[in-house]
């Protein structure tokens, strides 16, 4: 298959394991990604509900009656109620009005309030876009006053359907067989759009690429899957917005920064300049005031008019992320009594705005990895907003909530709600119960989803610009994420006016590549300590003074699979055994840190393996809940009784690698086995190991020596660069008598070398500094350092002599 990619699309070998992947081995769905204006639009008039709906427009466009465009106040919303607005104005509509709901007045939806507001004046066509779909009352209240509704709109339907005139849903159950549920509600619009043109006869008429623009604009915004014919569009329409004919949107790319006034107008990405440029701004309207300054914005002809509303919105961009910070802030602190032990992260407050909580739902969801609630008011009737994450429905959640609320709504990722103030807890309580019964089969952690694997020598520009090919970039077909295994780090520098960022080069095989890690200038020593690593990264498109560079950006670093993890061969046999025959396995270590080095050597062996820590929550243990859950699961953990009073545990076999050091521990251990009758292997092969964990752990007069000898005789004077780190671990763990095939030596020297340069560092022998961009740790030779002056050593010799007590205690008993 690979040979057939490289010859149909002469793609380099790099480029084309991206291709399969995404194409799924069809050869027609690679050309649509290479050649997204290849994808054909259906004929929108054969749609369930098209016809009918085109043939009303007809008729009050002929008979002169009034048409409401009424529309959502996101930027969907406001690019669909633009799609409409033009749409009708080809087609000779006079007299078109367009009509926002306030989100703080009246809040999202097409509201019977509105609408007999708005029919006080006379019966008239009401289209809706990006609303409507749920709106019994609305559409009940409409026909009372004789006016007809059109609905077009993206969200889910509800219970029952609204009687409306025509209802345009890709939802709709006769939709399905034109599988268009990605299309978001400016995209719906548009296909009423079109099949109004070819029913009046006005198609040739239409500019091509007419919304284009628009349509991208609202993907962007809803964060809908570019594929299928939102590829089509929005590779159109970063053209349009390019060299876009609208004041409006000039005016905007000039306040975001994208396009100077006058200047070159560079290529747009979708992800950086769009979705994060041009959207919140437009959807800043909104959030902190009213929708229509974001339509006039986009319908406006005159430039200096464009660019006083441009300034305004994107003065109301800056308050907004103001307000979320804050509101951050506030979650953070509301959160922290509780900790993150519940499966959703549920606050309320009465001081928000309504318009920025759902952003910061989102970000708490990224924060947290699990669904987010927030809700924002201080009368009787709250609003809030609910961002999901993958495998969870947030319209399912929110119906089994539904005793609770006032009403509800979105889409299967994210959703609105109103609910009373008395109701706001109980609401919260069910709403945290049904998130835990949705994701009790669900990883809450994913891995990362790699589109191939590269040697260090195929990362070349021509490779990064293969990749770059597949743009537009985002959700549905993201940035490309490949990875480069087993290299070293030759140089580390930081980049950035702070020095925030990271500049790594890496080498294998005599090849060195750079690679830039944003907002990792602090983790010079962490990353040198790794020696050899695994690195994911995407291609990345710089445009600096005109000229465009392509760079590779670390999305993550590890230390190298093929170092990690060794030595616990016997270990692993027997617990790989014991999976063979369908039995669960629990691992018990009193150290976190071989608890680490354990589970990477039994995920090595393919093995299904979660890994628990003493103290962690119900929902951190949900890993290992799930791997326990399956014949054959294992669990490595520092303190399985734990697992009882979580609730996460069933029959199991228990392997004590490293037995306890306190009493305390052993007797919990022991209860945990003789009460339930676990059965019990000790592994004293592994006792030597233990003793070199609580030496790396907890480190001893005689290993602060050597570290500190060892970056002395590394320095250059009075410093040393932090990527030479990695030889001190191998000198010092040399140096101390760990040989290479030790359980654990690798990442115990790391634990080694990490304690010891805090312990000199709160010594204040050493320091961190950047030295012409280079990190590096500056050591102070003069005065006197006492250990007694390091915390982290006074607790580590506590520690070790409480160990020694329990080691003659234990001797006297026997």
């Amino acid at each position: 298959m690979s040979a057939r990619y490289s010859a149909e699309f002469r793609a380099l070998p790099g480029v084309v394991p991206v291709l399969v992947k995404r194409s799924g081995g069809d050869i027609e769905r690679a050309r649509c990604l290479l050649s997204p204006a290849s994808t054909s639009l259906p004929d929108p008039v054969g749609l369930p509900g098209m016809r009918a709906a085109v043939q009303r427009l007809l008729r009050a466009i002929s008979g002169g009656e009034p048409i409401v465009v009424y529309s959502d106040f996101d930027a969907d919303g406001v690019t669909g109620a633009t799609v409409l607005k033009e749409a009708l104005d080809f087609a000779g509509a006079k007299g078109v009005t367009v009509y926002f709901p306030s989100r703080f007045e009246e809040g999202y939806g097409f509201h019977a309030s509105s609408v007999k507001d708005i029919s006080s004046r006379g019966p008239c066509l009401f289209v809706t876009t990006d609303c409507g779909i749920t709106a019994v009352e609305g559409c009940r209240q409409a026909a009372l006053l004789s006016s007809d509704v059109i609905v077009t709109d993206h969200h889910l339907p509800g219970d029952c359907l609204p009687e409306a005139y025509s209802i345009l849903d890709p939802h709709l159950p006769e939709w399905g067989p034109f599988g268009l549920t990605d299309l978001t509600g400016a995209g719906v619009a548009y296909l009423l759009a079109v099949a109004l043109f070819r029913e009046a006869g006005i198609e040739r008429n239409i500019p091509e690429g007419w919304a284009h623009d628009l349509l991208t604009l609202s993907i962007a915004g809803d964060g809908h899957p570019v594929v299928g014919m939102n590829r089509h569009w929005v590779v159109s329409g970063l053209s349009s917005l390019r060299d876009t004919r609208r004041p409006g949107i000039a005016a905007l790319l000039e306040v975001a920064g994208i396009h100077g006034p006058g200047g070159e107008r560079r290529p747009l990405s979708f992800d950086r300049d769009v979705t994060f440029g041009l959207v919140p701004r437009l959807n800043a309207a909104g959030r902190l005031d009213h929708a229509r300054y974001a339509y006039r914005l986009l319908v406006e002809e005159d430039p200096s008019e464009a660019l006083r509303l441009a300034v305004y919105l994107d003065n109301l961009n800056r308050d907004r992320r103001s307000m979320e910070d804050a509101i951050m802030a506030d979650c953070y602190g509301e959160l922290e009594p509780d900790g993150d032990g519940a499966y959703a992260i549920c606050v309320a407050g009465s001081t928000w705005n309504e318009g920025v909580i759902g952003i910061v739902a989102s970000r708490l969801r990224e924060a947290f990895g699990r669904p987010a609630v927030l809700a924002a008011g201080n009368g009787e009737v709250l609003r809030g907003s609910v961002r999901g994450v993958p495998g969870f429905n947030v319209v399912e959640a929110l119906s089994m909530c539904s005793e609770f609320l006032v009403g509800f709504g979105g889409h299967g990722g994210a959703g609105g709600f109103t609910v009373r103030r008395e109701s706001l807890e109980g609401f919260f309580d069910r709403f945290r119960s049904v998130s835990a019964e949705l994701l009790s089969s669900t990883a809450l952690s994913a891995p990362l989803d790699l589109d191939g694997l590269l040697e260090l020598g195929e990362m070349s520009e021509e490779t990064l610009r293969g990749l770059m090919a597949l743009e537009p970039f985002g959700q549905g077909n993201e940035v490309p994420l490949m990875a480069c295994l087993d290299c070293s780090i030759e140089e580390i520098s930081v980049m950035g006016k702070s020095g925030e960022h990271l500049r790594l080069k890496l080498s294998k095989d005599g090849i060195t590549k750079d690679l830039i890690w944003f907002g990792m200038g602090t983790e010079a020593r962490r990353v040198a300590l790794m020696g050899r690593v695994d690195v994911a990264f995407v291609p990345y498109r710089n445009i600096y003074l005109g000229e465009e560079r392509l760079s590779s950006l670390v999305r993550d670093l590890r230390p190298s699979w093929e170092q990690s993890g060794r030595g616990y061969g016997e270990l692993v046999g027997d617990i790989a055994a014991a999976s063979e025959k369908d039995e669960r396995s629990v691992v018990y270590t009193w150290s976190p840190h071989a608890a680490l080095s354990i589970w990477t050597s039994l995920r090595k062996a393919g093995l299904r393996a979660g890994l628990h820590l003493e103290g962690q929550s119900v929902v951190q243990t949900h890993e290992a809940n799930l791997a326990l859950s399956a014949p054959g699961g294992i669990v490595v953990s520092t303190a399985p009784w734990e697992l009882v009073r979580l609730g996460h545990l069933q029959e199991v076999r228990v392997f004590v690698a490293h037995e306890p050091l306190f009493d305390r521990a052993r007797e919990m251990l022991s209860a945990f086995c003789d009460d339930r009758g676990f059965p019990c292997v000790l592994r004293p092969e592994l006792r030597e190991s233990s003793m070199n964990w609580f030496s790396w752990t907890y480190p001893e007069k005689e290993s602060v020596n050597l570290v500190w000898k060892r970056l002395k005789e590394r320095s250059d004077g009075d410093s040393m660069p932090c990527v030479r780190l990695e030889e001190v671990r191998r000198e010092v763990m040399a140096g101390a008598g760990y040989g290479p095939h030790l359980p654990g030596v690798f990442e115990g020297g790391r634990l080694l070398v990490e304690k010891v340069l805090t312990i000199l560092e709160e010594m204040g022998s050493l320091e961190y500094e950047n030295l012409r961009r280079v990190p590096v740790i500056r050591l102070r030779t003069g005065g006197q350092f006492r250990l007694a002056g390091s915390p982290t050593y006074v607790e580590s010799k506590t520690v070790r002599q409480g160990a020694l007590k329990a080691r003659l205690h234990e001797r006297r008993d026997s």
